[in-house]
């Protein structure tokens, strides 16, 4: 059994190996991706928890599958294909990352209060074995993270609420209390996809 605040080399010899095991299946031996995470391993670790690591990971493989499944839907509805990605309440900003990698035609937007360290060094390690799709410049170009209250902040700094001609999924992982609603009701109103995963909710939030 792990700590809660256990990171990467807080591990016996072992359970790195098993680590490692772990996101070579997650990510089908991706060679990027296992690249860029050895890499962080090794000059990242306290930026990370263990736990953070798994849950990021967890939470990318559901997010992967329901989003195409939700394109599929949004087809036969005649709803716009998604093609901007919000992560609110980003955090640490992995899984914005994982998914900017995943889908390289998307456009992925992490949103927080606040932009930790880390955030950085999962960019760079990314995009210095990535390979950028033509005409780009990193091949996470089409990442960027902005500082904001998700109450106070608008689709794409236009001032509107909604914007349904666009196909926009909106993903909220460990918001608290209030943000799961509010996240909710603003994708509801955009006709968006969305996903999300409380951390906590108070009794008699609805």
């Amino acid at each position: 059994t792990l700590e809660v605040s256990s990171k990467y080399f807080d591990l016996e010899d072992r359970q790195q190996v098993l680590l490692r095991q772990y996101l070579a299946h997650a990510f089908n031996n991706d060679p990027v991706l296992l690249k860029a995470f050895d890499v962080l391993l090794q000059r990242s670790a306290k930026h990370l928890r263990v736990k953070e690591r798994f849950e990021t990971v967890e939470v990318w493989k559901k997010v992967v599958s329901h989003l195409l499944k939700s394109n599929e839907l949004r087809k036969s509805n005649d709803l716009p294909a998604v093609s901007r990605i919000y992560d609110i309440a980003s955090g640490h900003g992995l899984l914005a990352v994982l998914l900017a990698y995943r889908f390289p035609t998307m456009t992925v937007l992490a949103l927080d209060r606040e932009k930790r360290n880390g955030f950085a060094h999962y960019v760079d390690a990314v995009n210095d074995f990535g390979k950028a799709l033509p005409g780009a410049a990193t091949c996470l170009a089409n990442l960027s993270f902005e500082v904001a209250d998700f109450n106070h902040w608008r689709w794409d700094g236009t001032g509107s609420g909604t914007g349904s001609d666009v196909g926009r999924a909106v993903i909220c992982v460990h918001g608290c209390n209030e943000l799961n609603v509010a996240v909710l009701q603003r994708a509801v109103e955009a006709q968006a996809a969305w996903l999300v995963v409380p951390c906590c909710i108070r009794d008699g939030l609805g």
